[in-house]
C-alpha cells in the first residue's frame, strides 16, 4: 500500500528507486502507522549488483549502513531511554536518535575519520597508512610538540562534529519535548583516547564507547577480532 503513496515522502520517482518499509508502531494514531522507510536509487544499486555479478558473487541482502546500526541498537536491552548512536566511519558519520527504543531521526554527517586522516596527512606529510597507525596508537600522555599538534586536530574535528550533533539533538528536543540522555559512540575515530570526552564536554551529554558485541553474544568471536570492535558495528547490525 505504501508503494502507491511513496512519492509523497521520497524526492524521486517511484520507478527510479528500490525501497522497503518496517512498521515501528501500528497504533501510532487511529488512522496512521508509524513507518521506517529505506530507499536507494535503482541506478546506484544496479551498478553495485553488476560488479558482484561480474565476479560471480551472489548477493543475498542489501541494506543501508544506518539501518544496520538501528537494528544493532534495537537488539539491546536498554530501550527505555532516549539514546543516540554515533558511528564515525571513514567517509562519513552516521547518527541515529531513538525515543525509548523507537527510531526518530537518522542522518549522515560528512565530518569523518577520513577528514581527520586528511588533515593529519597534510600536517605530517605522511601517507594514509601512517596516518591510520597514528590514530589507533596515539598516546596523549606524551607531552611533545608533535603529539600536541595532533591532539589539536582531534579537538577541532570533535568540536565540529559536536556542533552538527547538537543541531540534531535540539531538533529532537523541540519535536519530542525530551532530551537525549546518552550517546553510544563507535567507528574508527572512537579508538582515539579521549575523543569521546571532547564530544561529551561540548554537548553536556554522556558519551559511552559502544561495544557491539554486547548485542551479539551468540557469536564465537576470538580476541583478535574483538580488538577491532569499533569497526564492526555495521556488519554485526546487518547480521542480526
Amino acid at each position: 500500500m505504501f508503494g502507491y503513496e511513496i512519492s509523497k515522502y521520497i524526492p524521486f520517482k517511484a520507478e527510479d528507486i528500490y525501497f522497503d518499509v518496517a512498521v515501528l508502531d501500528e497504533n501510532y494514531s487511529a488512522k496512521e502507522f508509524f513507518l521506517l522507510v529505506a530507499a536507494a536509487k535503482k541506478s546506484y544499486v544496479d551498478s553495485l549488483i553488476n560488479e558482484f555479478q561480474q565476479e560471480k558473487i551472489n548477493i543475498d541482502t542489501i541494506t543501508l549502513n544506518n539501518i544496520a546500526l538501528i537494528n544493532l541498537y534495537l537488539n539491546s536491552k536498554d530501550t527505555e531511554s532516549n539514546i543516540a548512536t554515533l558511528d564515525i566511519g571513514a567517509s562519513s558519520t552516521l547518527l541515529n536518535l531513538f525515543k525509548k527504543g523507537t527510531p526518530s531521526l537518522s542522518r549522515e554527517i560528512k565530518i569523518s575519520a577520513g577528514e581527520f586522516s586528511a588533515r593529519l596527512i597534510k600536517l605530517k606529510d605522511i601517507n594514509e597508512e601512517e596516518a591510520e597507525h597514528i590514530i589507533t596508537s596515539l598516546d596523549e600522555a606524551r607531552e611533545t610538540t608533535e603529539v600536541q599538534e595532533i591532539i589539536e586536530i582531534i579537538e577541532e574535528i570533535g568540536l565540529e562534529l559536536a556542533e552538527e550533533i547538537k543541531n540534531s539533538l535540539d531538533y529532537f528536543e523541540v519535536n519530542s519535548g525530551e532530551r537525549v540522555q546518552k550517546i553510544l559512540l563507535t567507528g574508527g575515530l572512537s579508538k582515539v583516547k579521549g575523543f569521546n570526552k571532547i564530544i561529551e564536554n561540548s554537548l553536556g551529554v554522556d558519551v559511552e564507547l559502544w561495544n557491539p558485541y554486547l548485542y551479539a553474544s551468540h557469536y564465537n568471536v576470538n580476541d583478535s577480532i574483538k580488538n577491532y570492535k569499533e569497526f564492526l558495528a555495521v556488519v554485526l547490525g546487518m547480521s542480526l
